[in-house]
């Protein structure tokens, strides 16, 4: 299952249905909190974070830093220059992608998340 977060209705409802499409349990929503509060209420439901970086309220490099330790979460933004590598790295992010995403790169990206995390579990 997949936590998918983007502030952007339109964003947000296309990556979901592309991530369904690919066979993949997704739950999404627009506001960062509430994603959070999903997670910690259940967080072994989830096995992965796909969030955009830009937000209002929380970025997604913040939501990384609460989630990254127990899961890996895939980061993009229209702005990945202003995202330190480094200190997405040490929030748990695997995989900073460039927005817009190409499905081909993060399908790749998922791929190499989920097959990590199966490995680990």
């Amino acid at each position: 299952r997949v936590l998918l977060v983007d502030d952007e209705a339109s964003v947000l409802r296309f990556m979901h249905e592309l991530l369904q499409g690919w066979g993949l349990e997704v739950h999404s929503t627009r506001h960062p909190h509430e994603a959070l509060a999903w997670f910690e209420r259940s967080p072994r439901d989830y096995h992965l974070v796909l969030t955009d970086h830009t937000m209002p309220g929380m970025t997604g490099l913040d939501l990384a830093r609460q989630v990254g330790r127990a899961v890996p979460v895939l980061l993009y933004s229209g702005y990945t220059d202003a995202v330190d590598e480094e200190a997405a790295r040490a929030a748990g992010v695997v995989h900073l992608l460039h927005k817009p995403v190409e499905p081909l790169e993060l399908r790749q990206a998922l791929r190499a998340c989920l097959q990590q995390t199966k490995k680990g579990s």
